[in-house]
């Protein structure tokens, strides 16, 4: 069985700023909250019995969110995959998030990336972990956990609407079955934990 663990960067200077930001140009690092969050995620993935790739989006966001777990987990190697990058929003980058958060239905006309084009770059991630039965941990933004679960349960965005994934929060699917674990968790599954001493 091959899980995947998503976990959405922590909160960073884009999420207090309340803007658009997938451009790698502008970087946007993580705020102390964010710092905080990441290191309480880390001493919960921890707690994994095994841990078989930890990978980060490109953006510093997320780079740092992962580091921050790896040193948790005990060091381990950080893989940075452009796959699992923030949506390319176009013509809104760095522009204020409308409250109501219905942009994605304008977005194509903005010249954003089209959520279609995110699910092929996700599901080709996806499909080229390296172990069929290994537990995986992604570090990445809400657009590429939205469209891992739409792959999983098999809908478009707009059943999607409403779900964003509070910062550092983990979305756990089962990749052998399709199978959504757990969503917007801050503990690891219980299967995957190692047992109390």
């Amino acid at each position: 069985m091959a899980i995947l663990i998503l976990v959405r960067h922590g909160h960073a200077v884009s999420s207090e700023k309340n803007i658009y930001s997938s451009d790698l140009r502008v970087p946007h690092p993580l705020t102390e909250r964010g710092t905080a969050q990441a290191e309480r995620t880390g001493a919960e993935l921890a707690r994994l019995k095994r841990m078989d790739g930890l990978y980060s989006s490109t953006t510093l966001r997320a780079k740092q969110t992962a580091e921050i777990i790896a040193k948790a987990i005990g060091g381990v190697e950080v893989k940075v995959d452009p796959r699992l990058r923030e949506r390319n929003y176009g013509d809104l980058e760095d522009q204020q998030v409308p409250e109501d958060k219905s942009w994605h239905r304008q977005a194509l006309s903005h010249g954003a990336e089209s959520f279609t084009t995110v699910m092929g770059r996700t599901m080709e991630f996806t499909h080229e972990l390296p172990d069929k039965d290994g537990v995986y941990i992604a570090v990445t933004h809400i657009t590429s956990i939205r469209a891992q679960l739409a792959i999983s349960l098999q809908i478009g965005e707009d059943g999607l609407d409403g779900f964003d994934p509070h910062n550092c929060s983990l979305v756990t699917v089962d990749l052998t079955k399709g199978s959504v674990l757990s969503l917007g968790s801050f503990s690891v599954p219980a299967f995957l934990a190692k047992q109390a001493a």
